[in-house]
């Protein structure tokens, strides 16, 4: 009997088992490889001076233990719903979480008065339009999307 299988499946793909006539067969649900860090940006409002960003400065300001940008008031999130890929790259690549716990600590700080309520965005081009809209705002987009940005719109390197 030939024993074929990987330690080495992402955490967080859905999968399905069958079993049948003896047989063991593991599915994933989700064809979609993994997303690459590199394959997605922050992007703030061009009004924003800052020009680069830690990975723990990201954090902070995703669940609002930092408030303010120095030049440009309040920061803003914006946010797509769990299951959209920026949001899962996001709490991913940069939490180092699932997506729905990453969620549920904004949820949390947002209910303590601790930070603002994210603004929505269902697609890439909303959060876009939000960031392009609020001084303050920042939102995780696919890299794709964020090679022609609108005016007011600047993508925010990553500072390692």
């Amino acid at each position: 009997m030939t024993n074929t299988h990987s330690n080495r499946l992402p955490s967080r793909l859905p999968i399905r088992i069958v079993v049948g006539m003896g047989v063991i067969v593991v599915a994933s649900l989700s064809m979609a490889p993994p997303a690459r860090a590199d394959d997605f940006v922050l992007i703030k409002n061009a009004k924003n001076g800052t020009a680069q960003l830690p990975r723990s400065e990201v954090k902070n300001l995703f669940t609002g233990r930092t408030k303010t940008w120095s030049d440009v008031g309040v920061v803003t999130v914006v946010l797509g719903a769990e299951d959209t890929p920026s949001t899962m790259w996001l709490a991913d690549k940069i939490f180092q979480v699932a997506a729905k716990t990453m969620l549920t600590k904004i949820k949390q700080e947002v209910f303590k008065g601790e930070m603002k309520k994210p603004l929505a965005a269902g697609t890439p081009a909303e959060a876009i339009e939000q960031v392009r809209n609020t001084p303050g705002a920042i939102a995780a987009v696919p890299a794709e999307a964020a090679k022609a940005l609108p005016a007011g719109v600047a993508v925010l390197p990553l500072a390692d």
